[in-house]
């Protein structure tokens, strides 16, 4: 009798254990999924990582490129980013990425990355072609933010003195840009 009482136990605590953690067996883990927790995107070309890639404008012609580019390789790269300005031409922005070390344009002693003569798309996306060397390339579809909030207002490009023209303004609506201009007899 107290051996059956031993076994029954057991065969209790197997099941209680086996019930409690079995769900991780068939739960879908999120935990294990790679996502941008920020407002930017990110890419993998090769042997290098681009983190958290957005633009960040005032006036929605120029804007300052800022992200963090890691270089896991061996190698210094010469990294190209080509965008297509608002006259329909496709322009390349490069800079070094030095071998086990990272670029953040805008961030320390680093210069600012501009993109220039934009479509004023301010709250929209831009494709951005990444590529290095003979590595195949990455679209990113990069957002372009404003400078409203504080936490983007230092990211704004460096000669920027205007006033921001936001997406969080309540008046500002891109779709009636040009009547307004009209309108004003400009």
């Amino acid at each position: 009798m107290k051996t059956a009482r031993i076994a029954a136990s057991v065969v209790i605590a197997g099941a209680v254990a086996l019930g409690a953690s079995a769900c991780n067996l068939v739960t879908y883990q999120a935990t294990t999924e790679q996502y941008d927790a920020s407002d930017g995107v990110s890419g993998t070309i090769g042997a290098l990582d681009i983190r958290n890639a957005l633009l960040v404008t005032g006036d929605g012609e120029t804007a300052s490129f800022v992200g963090t580019v890691v270089n896991s390789g061996d190698d210094d790269v010469r990294l190209g980013l080509q965008y297509e300005n608002a006259s329909g031409e496709k322009v390349t922005e490069q800079f070094w990425v030095p071998a086990g070390g990272n670029v953040t344009p805008g961030f320390g002693d680093e210069e600012q990355l501009l993109f220039t003569d934009l479509d004023g798309s301010i709250g929209g996306y831009l494709d951005v072609f990444a590529q290095f060397g003979t590595e195949q390339g990455k679209l990113l579809t990069v957002p372009v933010l404003d400078g409203s909030l504080p936490e983007y207002e230092a990211l704004l490009p460096a000669d920027f003195d205007g006033d921001v023209l936001s997406v969080t303004d309540p008046d500002y609506d891109p779709r009636h840009e040009s009547e307004g201009e009209e309108e004003g007899g400009h």
